[in-house]
């Protein structure tokens, strides 16, 4: 099964962490259970700023949606 690259969008989430090579994101106004980590390679920010503290809208691979369970 070939894996899908097409984006998917995401909207007003919060970035709660940023590491080296991964983001730590959750929807804005979610709890932490919502938290997932993301590689910043795979992250396209829309708007905003890959910064603690901050509310971002990005894309990512459908695959990678799928495999984190926010598709």
């Amino acid at each position: 099964m070939a894996r899908n690259d097409d984006p998917v969008a995401f909207e007003n989430w919060y970035v709660v962490f940023v590491k080296d090579k991964s983001v730590l994101v959750k929807p804005d106004g979610e709890g932490d259970e919502k938290a997932v980590w993301l590689p910043i390679s795979q992250v396209d920010v829309q708007s905003g700023d890959l910064e603690k503290g901050k509310v971002i809208d990005f894309e990512i691979p459908e695959w990678l949606a799928q495999d984190r369970g926010i598709d």
